[in-house]
């Protein structure tokens, strides 16, 4: 999304309801939608003028998101198809990038590309439901949790064990939404090692200390 254009956006919608702006206001919206694309966004804004059960107030980034993304049912049934069509159109051998970073940190919770790929046909309905149910939480956080810039295939992985180079992930979905995953992730755990260290270390010492001998 271009911020210049968001941000006019964004001051031409506070104009319309009267109500004053800052450059502090325009960022928070801009951390709550800039997962989304500037055509995106000024179609949720007509579309929130024009509705005539709330048109009359001032729309709030969860009310844009709604536009846009509909409810997260909605989003997670979207989000599950993107996920089918690339196994059967791409499949797990090749790494991808996906235009939408929640689904790189559920399937990362369910255990990754790879592992999604080996599970037996009979077993996807009861891992949709629970892509679903992940999904939907980390969607109605309203913010893009910390995930991988894209989701590592069986060939990428074997190269790299034998030190080979690979071919750039496929890009899933709306092309330039899926580069904006891919720069904006980020390969550290969401839970730092050196921070779970600490804690060990902490509670050994804790442990030892109380040993009466």
């Amino acid at each position: 999304m271009d911020k210049q254009r968001f941000a006019r956006a964004i001051a031409a919608l506070h104009e319309y309801y009267g109500k004053g702006v800052s450059e502090a206001v325009v960022e928070l919206y801009w951390q709550g939608l800039y997962q989304y694309t500037n055509d995106q966004l000024e179609t949720a804004v007509m579309r929130h003028i024009q509705n005539p059960d709330n048109g009359q107030w001032m729309p709030e980034v969860s009310d844009l998101v709604k536009m846009m993304a509909g409810s997260t049912q909605d989003a997670a049934l979207t989000a599950w198809n993107k996920v089918e069509r690339a196994i059967s159109g791409v499949g797990t051998h090749r790494s991808v990038a996906f235009d939408d970073p929640i689904i790189h940190v559920v399937l990362e919770d369910l255990g990754g590309w790879i592992d999604l790929g080996a599970t037996p046909e009979k077993e996807l309905p009861f891992v949709r439901k629970r892509f679903e149910e992940i999904y939907r939480s980390y969607k109605a956080r309203q913010e893009i949790p910390p995930h991988k810039p894209y989701l590592i295939g069986k060939s990428e992985a074997q190269n790299n064990n034998s030190g080979f180079r690979s071919d750039p992930p496929k890009l899933v979905g709306d092309p330039e939404m899926a580069k904006a995953v891919l720069e904006g992730g980020s390969d550290k755990p969401r839970i730092g090692i050196s921070v779970a260290e600490t804690v060990v270390k902490a509670l050994e010492k804790k442990y030892d200390d109380s040993i009466p001998f």
